[in-house]
C-alpha cells in the first residue's frame, strides 16, 4: 500500500481528497508565489470545478453486469481522484494509477515511487498516461507557464512597492551627506526601513543639515503594470484552454457571451482532459478485462449551458436508430450503422 494510497483513502464521512503539502514531487512551488497564487488558482479552480461535472461510466452498448462493475468501479475511483490525477498531470506530465490485485483495489502512487527512464517514461507502473506537453516536449504544463507566474510575482511585487512609495525616487545631497559607500549604503538602508507612508514608518525626515532633496518623477501610469498582468492571465488561461470571459477580473463579460463562453470551456478545456483520463481507463480495461475502448466513455452533467448541445446528440442516436430499424425491416444490411450507433459516444 503507498503513502497516497493511504492519504487519498476515503473515510465515509467525507468527500474529496487532501493533499498534505509536506508530499514531495507534485510541484508545489510553482504556486507558492507572495501575489500570483490568487491569479494562478483563479484559473485552475475553474478547471478543477469543471471537471467536477464529468462523469466515466460504462456506455449503453455494455449488457454484461460483471463488465459494467467492473467498469464502473474504475470510473468511480478516477472521478473520486480527478483532481489529483489532473494535477499530476499539471505537474509531473503523467497521471499513474496503481492496482494492488491481492486486495483488488487502485490507488495513486507516491510521487517518490514514480520514477522516469532516460527517455522520460514512468517505470514498474503500466497503468499510465502522459500530457500532450510532456510527451512532446518532456516538460510538464507547470513548466511551460513557470516563468508567465513568476512575472505575474514580479509586477506586483512592484505594483505594491510603487503603490506603498507613491512612486517616488529623489536624489539627496548636501555638504554633511555620507561620504563613503558604506555610509551611503547604511543611510539609504535607514531611510528604506524607518520612512514611507505606512503606519508604521516615519513620514517627516529630520536633519541636522541642510540637505537638496531633487524629485525625479515616474510615469508610473505609463507602465501599465495591471494591464501586463491581465495579458499573463490571457496568456494563461489560452493555455490551459478558459475563455477569458470567464475570469472574474477580465471585464469582458456580459449576458450575451457568457453562454458560449461555458460551451467553449467545456468544448477546450474540460473534455479534453476528460478524454486523457478517459484513455487511461480504456487502457486499463483492456488490459485487465480485455474489454473494447466503446465500453467505457464519459459525460458532463450539472451544466445548463450545454444542454442544447445533448438534445442535439440525443436527437442524432434517434435518427440513426431509425434509420437502422427501417434497414432492418427491408432486409438491408445494417450492421455497419447499428456498429456507428454503438460507436457515438466513443
Amino acid at each position: 500500500m503507498s503513502l497516497l494510497d493511504n492519504i487519498f483513502r476515503r473515510s465515509e464521512n467525507q468527500v474529496g481528497t487532501v493533499i498534505p503539502q509536506n508530499v514531495a514531487g507534485l510541484g508545489w512551488s510553482i504556486t507558492h508565489k507572495k501575489y500570483a497564487d490568487i491569479y494562478l488558482w483563479i484559473i485552475l479552480n475553474r478547471i478543477l470545478r469543471g471537471l467536477a461535472n464529468v462523469r466515466f461510466h460504462p456506455s449503453e452498448v455494455v449488457n454484461n453486469e460483471s463488465s459494467r462493475n467492473d467498469i464502473e468501479g474504475l470510473c468511480r475511483f478516477v472521478e473520486n481522484n480527478i483532481n489529483v490525477l489532473v494535477y499530476m498531470l499539471w505537474t509531473k506530465g503523467c497521471a499513474v494509477i496503481g492496482r494492488d490485485d491481492r486486495k483488488k483495489k487502485y490507488f495513486i502512487p507516491s510521487p517518490a515511487d514514480i520514477r522516469f527512464d532516460s527517455n522520460g517514461k514512468v517505470m514498474k507502473y503500466d497503468n499510465v498516461v502522459y500530457s500532450t506537453s510532456y510527451s512532446l516536449t518532456q516538460k510538464t504544463d507547470f513548466d511551460i507557464i513557470k516563468e508567465n507566474v513568476k512575472y505575474i510575482d514580479i509586477i506586483k511585487s512592484a505594483d505594491d512597492y510603487l503603490t506603498e512609495t507613491l512612486g517616488a525616487m529623489a536624489v539627496m545631497s548636501g555638504k554633511a551627506m555620507p561620504i563613503t559607500e558604506a555610509d551611503k549604503e547604511d543611510f539609504q538602508k535607514e531611510i528604506k526601513t524607518r520612512y514611507g507612508i505606512s503606519r508604521d514608518k516615519y513620514q517627516i525626515m529630520l536633519m541636522s543639515h541642510e540637505v537638496t532633496l531633487q524629485q525625479l518623477n515616474l510615469p508610473i501610469k505609463d507602465l501599465d503594470l495591471q494591464g501586463k498582468v491581465k495579458e499573463e492571465m490571457k496568456a494563461i488561461a489560452g493555455y490551459f484552454g478558459v475563455p477569458y470571459d470567464l475570469i472574474p477580473f477580465s471585464g469582458a463579460s456580459t449576458y450575451a457571451n457568457q453562454e458560449q463562453a461555458v460551451k467553449q470551456f467545456y468544448s477546450d478545456c474540460v473534455s479534453p482532459i476528460a478524454e486523457t483520463l478517459l484513455s487511461l481507463i480504456r487502457y486499463m480495461m483492456r488490459n485487465k478485462y480485455m474489454l473494447p475502448s466503446y465500453f467505457t466513455t464519459f459525460s458532463i452533467d450539472n451544466v445548463p449551458e450545454l444542454e442544447d448541445d445533448r438534445m442535439a446528440d440525443i436527437e442524432y442516436k434517434l435518427k440513426v436508430a431509425e434509420l437502422a430499424e427501417k434497414m432492418r425491416d427491408l432486409g438491408i444490411d445494417n450492421e455497419k450503422i447499428v456498429q456507428q450507433l454503438q460507436n457515438i459516444e466513443q
